[in-house]
């Protein structure tokens, strides 16, 4: 028995897909050689209250990377340059694992331009080539941008509906 079945009740297939991701994050070496190209990150989406934070802080915790939590606490310059800092922070001290816990509430907007989604988006850009897991949550889909909603990343679960991660393989995408 692991963390997640010692944390979580039920959610076998999302648990599997972690299981899988945390593998890969464990011993990239292994996928490397395989021609798998390692994961940089995870959206994962839910109602509240369906466990995204705790599943996620589980993958953080076995990952055995240097974590980084990002929440939006503040309004409009300072959550933009917290949201730098953080990126930063977590590049410099890689490998390391940042969770972005809820963004759906990073933008009040629904416009695709809103300059916290170019942010974000840069901040994801500029950390590609690093040794960065990001995991993304969110309670809402609706109004985040198709890059934002993908969070530039590698899978997606959607906890309460049915997962459906793809891997990268040589560049490809496969669903």
């Amino acid at each position: 028995m692991d963390k997640f079945d010692e944390k979580v009740i039920g959610y076998e297939s999302t648990k599997e897909i972690l299981r899988q991701i945390l593998d890969i994050l464990k011993r990239p070496e292994v996928y490397k050689r395989k021609g798998i190209s390692i994961p940089r990150g995870l959206l994962m989406e839910s109602d509240p209250g369906l466990g995204k934070s705790l599943l996620a802080s589980i993958l953080m915790e076995e990952s055995e990377r240097k974590p980084f939590v990002f929440r939006k606490t503040s309004q409009e310059n300072s959550f933009l340059d917290e949201l730098r800092a953080v990126f930063a922070m977590a590049k410099e001290d890689a490998p390391s694992i940042l969770l972005l816990e809820d963004l759906n509430l990073y933008v009040e907007s629904t416009s695709p331009y809103a300059p916290e989604w170019a942010c974000l988006q840069a901040c994801i850009d500029d950390a590609k080539d690093t040794d960065l897991f990001v995991i993304a949550t969110t309670n809402d889909t609706r109004y985040l941008t198709v890059n934002a909603l993908l969070c530039r990343r590698d899978a997606a679960i959607a906890i309460d509906v049915h997962c459906a991660p793809f891997w990268l393989k040589d560049n490809e995408r496969h669903f």
